[in-house]
């Protein structure tokens, strides 16, 4: 894995954390707790069953049925 791809997903994931950390948004998951070791990133975060929208997104080519959007 190159050095830009390694610095964007660390980019990526500290923005996630940061905002995370100070939004007050009933919409946002909150983070709890974030620790790292040596080799991870560990973010503690209120559980909300169903899983995330990305991945959801994902698994549909970025687009949902108005059904299933309901």
């Amino acid at each position: 894995m190159s050095s830009f791809v390694c610095f964007v997903q660390v980019a990526f994931y500290e923005e996630e954390r940061d905002i995370m950390a100070h939004a007050a948004s009933p919409w946002l998951t909150t983070l709890q707790y974030a620790f790292q070791d040596m080799h991870n990133l560990y973010l503690v975060m209120e559980f909300h069953p169903g899983g995330d929208l990305l991945a959801l997104l994902d698994r549909f080519d970025g687009c949902l049925e108005e059904d299933m959007a309901r």
